[in-house]
């Protein structure tokens, strides 16, 4: 009976899996191999432009980053982990201003899942769990805070006519308040929900650095446990991932599960879309594989070799990674390919790297 049940599962799983791919743009098969033939190192794909240290002071020092953006050469940092805040800082990498803070006062937030700066009305909101917004004006100054839905949202993105937020298969919520993407206008009235949700709720969080992602004017979600990438103005899945031996979901209902089974399993880590090429990371066979795709078709996917950053997009075409002075000096050299520069030191406060994605087969 116990075979049988297994049996069944397998089926019905890849039966879900083959009607998935159904009206999918373009299916990306990837697993290279793990030899030097596909090795991968980092120069192969990127090209250092520069390094921006931060400005070292208690007030701004960064202890973990959970997303980076760019606007009009500010950096703006999530740090939800110590300072509970963003951190603004310019482009000499001077410290700016602080964008809210943890408390329960006016104006206060009493946690932050994610941020989105909208750049046609010149605002920054913070989303803060369950589903409840805070916004501010450039500067840092509250200005209202709103319940937006009865679901559990983790992130948003700002977009020509408003906020979509994403549940990303977490969500509490069941029947037609269940669903992964929810539109709001810029007044953050809901103006649209739709994707279908699993049916049992995922806690292992995704890794990717950037869930919500926008380019050349479009937008996309990044679903590490379906490894879809969604094209939310087109309503459907632009790219699917092929991997040779998928994390079954029922290994990322909980974190115990994930972690004794993490190796045995592929799954996707990273997604970084730019212009008309795609970066995926991920692991296969135990290992840390990296994929380069343009077009849709897989230039370069193999083993990876060396240490990589989170990546997110910043301003004029660069690739920022966001890293302590500590992983700097260690891997400057070797890894991150940048020359030696004696104004860091152990001990100061976070450094962006600033990178270029090579062309590659130009």
């Amino acid at each position: 009976m116990k075979q049988l049940c297994i049996i069944l599962i397998s089926i019905c799983f890849f039966a879900c899996s083959s009607k998935k791919n159904n009206g999918v743009e373009t299916v990306l098969v990837l697993g290279g191999k793990a030899d030097n033939t596909s090795l991968i190192e980092f120069e192969d794909l990127f090209e250092p432009v520069g390094v921006q240290p931060l400005e070292t002071d208690r007030e701004c020092l960064v202890t973990n980053v959970s997303k980076v953006d760019v606007f009009e050469g500010d950096y703006y940092i999530l740090d939800r982990y110590q300072q509970n805040t963003i951190l603004v800082f310019n482009s000499l990498g001077h410290f700016v201003r602080r964008i809210g803070v943890l408390g329960k006062g006016h104006g206060e937030y009493p946690g932050i899942s994610d941020f989105a700066i909208d750049r046609i009305r010149r605002q920054v909101v913070v989303l803060s769990a369950p589903s409840k917004v805070y916004i501010y004006d450039m500067n840092g100054t509250f200005v209202k805070a709103k319940d937006i839905s009865k679901s559990l949202l983790w992130n948003i993105i700002s977009c020509e006519d408003g906020f979509i937020c994403s549940s990303n298969h977490r969500t509490y919520t069941e029947g037609e308040d269940a669903c992964l993407f929810y539109r709001f206008d810029e007044e953050f009235v809901m103006q649209d929900k739709w994707g279908e949700v699993l049916p049992q709720q995922l806690h292992v969080a995704g890794q990717t650095s950037s869930i919500l992602q926008e380019d050349n004017g479009s937008l996309f979600y990044i679903d590490n446990y379906m490894n879809d990438i969604y094209s939310l103005n087109r309503k459907q899945v632009q790219y699917h991932v092929e991997l040779p031996k998928p994390m079954p979901l029922k290994y990322l209902v909980s974190t115990d599960d994930f972690m004794e089974n993490q190796y045995k399993y592929d799954y996707i880590i990273d997604a970084l879309l730019y212009e008309d090429r795609q970066l995926f990371t991920y692991i296969h066979a135990g290992k840390y594989y990296m994929a380069y795709v343009k077009d849709g078709k897989i230039e370069k996917d193999g083993l990876f070799h060396g240490i990589l950053p989170n990546l997110y997009k910043g301003g004029d075409g660069d690739i920022l990674g966001v890293v302590s002075a500590e992983s700097y000096l260690q891997n400057r050299k070797k890894h991150f390919k940048f020359s030696q520069d004696d104004s860091i030191k152990a001990g100061d406060n976070y450094v962006i790297l600033r990178y270029r994605i090579r062309h590659l087969g130009e």
